[in-house]
């Protein structure tokens, strides 16, 4: 079988390692940090286990569908607590709107401030669960588009992909607030909610039916279960090993060259450094294709985040958007209204995360994305959840240098027009050998998907050498 490299202990790099392995290949995981999970690890700070990427909420349809791929059992490794109350957005000029895991509940609240609106919201999430049960199964496939052929019971629902989530919702006849409470998921990774796609409109299925979910010690257990079943596969996790170069000869992945010096040969190579960073390491091959598949999109910022410490009443929410009439969204992340256990000594963690633009934090710099952020900190919105001790800040500059972020960025941002123009490929066009994992090839930002696009790379490699 083949020597594998793979690049980057994301969730898609390390499910890229677990399948491979299990399929009889030689897998060696770089890694260049410290420790692996990527952005969706744990990281103790004061004594506290912290969330350290910008991820809320887990999926867990889609997290049963991945470690099953993977031969594990996802109750068994990870302990899923169901979110009851799940969010408050708040901050502009309407009353604040409150979404829970009870669909009846959430619909009496908006009744009660909008009259008329409780059954327009209960008829939203029957028509977006409809619409999604057709066209789910494009989402576990590597290939939507060719998907489709396989699956044509989702043609009757292909009307909605072409429509951007704003018409979507328009459609509904809810009142402008409630609407813009709908798309908060929307605005809080930047997206305007004329450009994103409409399956940002299945939020609500997601959170009453399928439910959302949180990870009883952090997100963080979820990639741990993967590198431990990695490491017991045969996958070999080498921390601290940035890798610099992917050495390529006649259009063929070669080496991967790392920062120490090393040159280490292999004969195909799994990157989960995104579809922007993985073809700016190539040496000795033109990436031209794959580099204009992704010239022209949007960039999504991994926005501004300070992570505390509040003593004060147990929260009774776990999310708290703050969304102005004008300005950025924020959110207040609170883990312990969904597992009191969480914390130490009278105090609980808690997140500060802040959207910015990805062109507008490019323009101002390093310390402009700084004093941006001070002045979202300073913000009185979210000063009642307690006393507060920041012990750390990270703006998109930060996290480009610590995470070796491609341009500072996640990945393309998931707009209606990178949706409609596909996913980039797992397999890269220009170099053989050379794969590709993570939320350029399964777009957003569920952990689930990144587990699932690296189980994808990996048959596609396996197939691809003939197993």
């Amino acid at each position: 079988m083949s020597r594998v490299g793979v690049i980057g202990a994301g969730m898609g790099g390390l499910s890229a390692a677990l399948r491979l392995a299990r399929l009889g290949h030689e897998v060696t995981i770089f890694e260049a940090r410290d420790a692996a999970g990527g952005l969706a690890a744990n990281e103790m700070l004061g004594g506290v286990t912290f969330d350290i990427g910008p991820y809320l909420l887990l999926d867990r349809p889609g997290l049963e569908r991945a470690f099953a791929w993977l031969g594990l059992s996802l109750d068994r490794e990870v302990d899923l607590v169901r979110v009851e109350d799940v969010c408050e957005i708040g901050g502009g000029s309407a009353p604040p709107i409150r979404f829970h895991a009870d669909l009846a509940r959430t619909a009496a609240g908006l009744e009660a401030a909008y009259p008329g609106s409780g059954a327009r919201y209960e008829a939203l999430v029957a028509s977006v669960t409809h619409t999604y049960a057709r066209l789910s199964p494009l989402l576990f496939e590597p290939s939507p588009r060719r998907a489709l052929m396989r699956h044509p019971a989702a043609w009757p629902a292909l009307p909605f992909l072409l429509r951007p989530l704003a018409r979507v919702l328009a459609s509904t006849g809810l009142p402008r607030p409630v609407i813009e409470a709908i798309a908060i998921w929307s605005h809080f990774v930047g997206q305007p909610v004329d450009e994103a796609p409409s399956p940002m409109a299945f939020a609500p299925m997601f959170l009453h039916v399928q439910g959302a979910f949180y990870a009883r010690g952090g997100i963080g257990t979820v990639p741990a279960a993967i590198a431990r079943a990695a490491e017991g596969a045969g996958a070999r996790l080498r921390l601290g090993a940035r890798v610099t170069g992917i050495r390529c000869d006649d259009r063929r992945v070669k080496a991967l060259e790392l920062a120490s010096g090393e040159v280490v040969a292999l004969d195909a190579v799994v990157s989960n450094h995104g579809g922007v960073g993985t073809h700016e390491l190539v040496v000795g091959a033109s990436v031209e294709r794959s580099r204009a598949a992704v010239d022209g999109l949007k960039l999504q910022s991994p926005g501004a985040c300070a992570w505390l410490t509040l003593r004060g009443p147990p929260p009774a929410t776990y999310l708290r958007f703050h969304r102005p009439d004008t300005g950025p969204a924020s959110v207040l992340v609170q883990p312990r209204a969904v597992d009191p256990s969480c914390g130490r000594e009278g105090t609980y963690p808690a997140r500060l995360i802040s959207t910015i633009d990805h062109a507008h934090a490019e323009r101002i710099g390093p310390g402009g994305q700084r004093a941006w952020f001070e002045e979202r900190l300073a913000e009185p919105w979210w000063k009642d959840a307690g006393d507060a001790t920041v012990l750390a800040v990270r703006t998109p500059s930060d996290w480009g240098a610590q995470f070796l972020l491609a341009r500072d960025a996640l990945n393309p941002a998931m707009t209606a027009r990178f949706m409609r123009q596909g996913r980039l490929p797992h397999r890269s066009p220009d170099v053989r050998g050379l794969y590709l994992a993570g939320s350029s090839t399964h777009p957003g930002q569920f952990v689930a998907f990144c587990a699932q696009s690296g189980v994808h790379a990996a048959n596609r490699l396996h197939q691809d050498v003939g197993g």
